[in-house]
C-alpha cells in the first residue's frame, strides 16, 4: 500500500533537511514579489552554463551593495562579462517551462533591490 506524503512536506522541511545534512548553506529560498518562495541551489558560477533551462540568481560584488541580477541560465552566459564577478550564483531547478522560469524571474526581479 502506497501513501502519499503532504504536499508540503518538502517545502516545509527542506531548510531543516538541508541543515541536519550539513548542507545548509548549498540551498536558499528567495521571495518574489508575490510572496512566493523559490529554493534554490548554490552552484560555482563557472557552472551555471551547464543549466541553460534554470534560473539563476547572482549577488554582485560588493563595489555595487544591494545590486542583484535575476534571469536564465543562457542569459547569464551572454552577460556574464558585463556583470564582474558574482560572489554567488543561486540556480533554481524546479520551473519546468519556459513560461513558468519567466513568472520566477518577473516574480523575484520585482522584489530584489537594484
Amino acid at each position: 500500500m502506497e501513501t502519499e506524503a503532504p504536499v508540503n512536506c518538502l517545502r516545509a522541511e527542506a531548510s531543516r533537511i538541508a541543515d541536519v545534512l550539513g548542507h545548509s548553506d548549498r540551498y536558499q529560498y528567495w521571495v518574489g514579489a508575490s510572496g512566493k518562495r523559490y529554493l534554490f541551489t548554490t552552484m560555482p558560477v563557472a557552472i551555471v552554463g551547464d543549466f541553460q533551462n534554470a534560473v539563476v540568481l547572482t549577488t554582485l560584488p560588493r563595489k555595487n551593495p544591494g545590486s542583484n541580477w535575476v534571469g536564465t541560465a543562457a542569459q547569464f552566459v551572454a552577460e556574464a562579462a558585463s556583470l564582474g564577478r558574482p560572489k554567488r550564483a543561486y540556480v533554481h531547478l524546479l520551473s519546468p517551462t519556459r513560461a513558468a522560469r519567466q513568472a520566477v524571474i518577473d516574480d523575484l526581479h520585482a522584489a530584489l533591490p537594484h
